[in-house]
């Protein structure tokens, strides 16, 4: 059974295997496991010399992280412009290609110019 805390408590100990011959079964270990990542990844930074960011860093980080997320932007505004234009020529290619003459919208609101 889990807890809120993330670690794991067996309820019910079960303190022989039927299947091996009675024999008593070793007891569980519990661990709690966001203590073991924590502990993993600060030995992992000792071992790499990890040193902090200064501010400094974070600020050209952020800076980094806004222009990717400004160029994803940019490449899927320009995906959806591609596929409207690419639509409207299809539409209009299959209007010439059913024998139609009045394809393209002629606008007559406005006058002609002199």
């Amino acid at each position: 059974m889990w807890r809120r805390d993330g670690i794991a408590r067996n309820m019910k100990p079960q303190n022989t295997m039927p299947e091996h011959g009675g024999r008593a079964r070793p007891a569980a270990k519990i661990v709690d496991f966001k203590t073991a990542q924590r502990r993993e990844m600060a030995r992992r930074r000792a071992l790499e010399g990890y040193v902090p960011e200064t501010p400094e860093q974070m600020r050209l980080r952020l800076w980094q992280n806004l222009s990717a997320a400004l160029v994803v932007i940019a490449l899927v505004a320009g995906g959806i412009w591609l596929i409207v234009h690419l639509r409207d020529g299809l539409k209009m290619e299959a209007c010439v290609e059913s024998g139609r003459r009045n394809c393209a919208p002629i606008d007559t609101t406005q006058p002609p110019k002199p």
